[in-house]
């Protein structure tokens, strides 16, 4: 471990994330700081006192012996059943003490009473969030060197919930049914209707082109002014784009060129499947390429705000199959993982993960 920076492990679930947190200079053995959080990156907090327009509120006791103002940067406070509270920027509160892990504000947005739980909205993912409180570092200063390991349920569940943006897929005329159909394969022998897929794309555009087996040019991929002004009716429903074209594994010249002209003509995120899958199977790598491509705008943006939190903060996630990967070598493909094996994975290091703290 290195002895210069934290080393913080965060799995971030449905509901609550977990995280361990060794500081600098301490060995794997030693007893860390263990933190559990909600994983909307939410605040709760007991009402000790209301008066007027003063709100006296105490976090739990591991958000105790933080620096003057650390929670200044919290939004508005939602009373149960915390319905969505609206987050307006003039609405700032003024911290008037803090002291043992409670802060007094100047004013509350809701009605409130004693031993009610009031929720804060933050502005920090649920492992950045985490980081702050055990490292005391308050919101707009950056975060001390850190190495971060992450594990995460988010694409999981954004896949499960049906979350995610919407795909356009690019594909070769006459495929565009290829996810609708599939293999026809049934889960037992007798069964008469065959497994579908259960995550298709929002739009399939068929494309103009095909190559033979050797990933030579039979019809060769000929993108026109009026053909490329089509894509674009695509943009306000779906910016996000999958391209995969047959025996692309051989020859991802055609599919790499429409990635260019996708990406040039206003979609955000264009996914390829060449980079992704590089072998035989045209089934296959579309449903990896769709996935991917309706993964990665959110992946991108959790992991990038963590990144963002300070300058020399570094990533690793752990990938479905267990292994760590650093964050410019991570595929949003590879986050599809459950909660259990999640779990084991990044807790063999530190089999004591009971009692957390919760805030």
């Amino acid at each position: 471990m290195s002895s210069t920076c934290w080393k913080i492990y965060a799995d971030t679930g449905g509901t609550f994330t977990d995280v361990l947190a060794y500081p600098p200079g301490t060995k794997w053995n030693s007893n860390p700081g263990r933190l559990k959080v909600l994983s909307t990156g939410a605040v709760r907090a007991t009402v000790l006192s209301s008066q007027s327009s003063k709100l006296q509120v105490r976090f739990n006791p591991q958000a105790s012996g933080l620096p003057h103002g650390f929670w200044k940067w919290l939004c508005t406070p939602k009373c149960p059943p915390f319905t969505p509270a609206v987050q307006d920027t003039d609405q700032v509160f003024t911290i008037l003490d803090s002291q043992g892990g409670w802060v007094e504000l100047d004013r509350v947005a809701d009605p409130c009473h004693e031993g009610d739980i009031v929720e804060f909205i933050s502005v920090d993912t649920a492992p950045v969030l985490a980081a702050r409180i055990l490292t005391a570092t308050p919101h707009g200063s950056p975060l001390p060197k850190i190495d971060f390991v992450i594990a995460t349920t988010l694409a999981t569940n954004a896949l499960l919930e049906g979350k995610t943006p919407p795909v356009t897929l690019f594909i070769n005329a006459g495929f565009e049914d290829v996810l609708s159909i599939h293999n026809q394969q049934r889960q037992s022998l007798f069964e008469l209707k065959p497994t579908r897929s259960t995550f298709r794309p929002q739009f399939v555009v068929p494309i103009e082109t095909r190559g033979n087996v050797r990933g030579e040019d039979i019809h060769p991929l000929c993108l026109t002014g009026d053909v490329i002004y089509g894509w674009r009716k695509f943009l306000p429903q779906s910016q996000n784009a999958a391209v995969c074209l047959i025996h692309s594994d051989k020859n991802p010249e055609s599919e790499n060129r429409i990635s260019q002209v996708l990406i040039e003509n206003g979609f955000c995120a264009v996914t390829a499947s060449n980079e992704l899958w590089a072998f035989p199977g045209l089934l296959e790598r579309a449903e990896t390429t769709v996935v991917h491509a309706a993964l990665k705008p959110i992946m991108e943006d959790y992991l990038g705000a963590i990144e963002r939190s300070g300058p020399d903060v570094r990533i690793h996630v752990m990938t479905s199959s267990g292994s760590l990967r650093p964050r410019h070598k991570f595929l949003a493909k590879d986050s599809l993982l459950s909660g259990r094996p999640g779990e084991s994975s990044v807790w063999d290091i530190y089999p004591d993960n009971v009692n957390y703290p919760e805030l």
